[in-house]
């Protein structure tokens, strides 16, 4: 049984009749609850539908008992993804990740001075509203632990404020002008750019350190290993950064969304046989990762033509 995991996009094609899928008996379908966050963000729930006729099943990791990711995937038996995305949205937290995109955004290298301004106020505001059910905050911390995240957020923007533009930070790694992604028909590429980059500016870390699959600060995040899941998301991340093969928009808060679900659907696909995108540079990047990791997920990227 093979577990082919689709992107968004592909899902899309299908919807617009421009890629016929069906269901197929020795093949699962798979989706995330990535795929779920860009229904609700897009309120495209015509997707919906094309779960249903697929088969679709989707793909969970399961969690310790202290709520932290493990390496172990679950795959649901099929339950129709109408119930599945109703549950999703009922569930979600009411923190809204969007408080954080004007930070994303600065952190690769967005100029504008105004743009996470509003930072350290809508983030004191959605916990608090996210806080204001349990009795005891209240009781215990008052109005003072309004202010302490509303001084955590200022603190975070000030540590922030001589943020250059990436191509100025690319400089020092020897990854100027696109040359990161002079890398992408490399052997390993990961490998050779941690080689190139730690020639040009040595450190004493990793390339599992520099990529991010053994951060130095995981302890404090409450582990002892860094699962795969989100040391893809951070390589992936980590490798927009630095160039290679970036996606558009890293500075721009309306296109930090959906960079982030790339990192997050490739994350998932490293749990199946096969990963199905229209994004090349997306596709790109997967490969790059599977390989320095030694996953087996295959990359197929339906905008090119078979034996492309």
């Amino acid at each position: 049984m093979l577990n082919l995991y689709l992107d968004q996009n592909v899902l899309g094609l299908i919807a617009e009749g421009q890629i016929i899928l069906k269901p197929k008996v020795d093949v699962r379908w798979i989706f995330s609850n990535e795929h779920l966050t860009e229904i609700a963000r897009g309120d495209v729930e015509e997707i919906l539908d094309v779960l249903r006729t697929l088969k679709a099943q989707r793909l969970r990791l399961e969690l310790d008992a202290k709520g932290r990711i493990t390496d172990n995937r679950i795959i649901d038996e099929y339950i129709d993804p109408a119930k599945i995305y109703s549950e999703f949205r009922q569930n979600t937290p009411a923190v809204a990740p969007a408080i954080f995109q004007g930070f994303i955004a600065k952190i690769f290298g967005a100029q504008d001075p105004a743009i996470v301004e509003a930072f350290p106020d809508d983030m004191a505001n959605q916990f608090r509203e996210h806080l204001k059910g349990v009795p005891w905050v209240d009781d215990i911390m008052g109005s003072s632990l309004e202010h302490l995240i509303r001084k955590a957020g200022e603190d975070i923007l000030e540590k922030l404020a001589g943020t250059q533009p990436l191509e100025k930070r690319r400089k020092p790694l020897g990854f100027d002008r696109g040359q990161a992604s002079n890398y992408a028909n490399a052997v390993n590429p990961l490998q050779e750019l941690w080689e190139h980059a730690n020639k040009q500016y040595p450190s004493p870390i990793s390339a599992d350190q520099f990529f991010g699959f053994d951060p130095l600060d995981k302890k404090l995040l409450g582990y002892e290993k860094w699962p795969i899941f989100l040391g893809i998301s951070t390589c992936y991340s980590t490798l927009n950064a630095i160039g290679f093969r970036p996606d558009e928009g890293l500075a721009r808060i309306k296109r930090v969304p959906a960079n982030m679900s790339d990192a997050h659907h490739v994350a998932y696909a490293a749990f199946c046989d096969g990963l199905l995108s229209e994004d090349s540079r997306m596709c790109e990047k997967a490969l790059a990762i599977y390989k320095f990791r030694q996953i087996e997920t295959r990359v197929v990227d339906v905008s090119k033509p078979v034996g492309g």
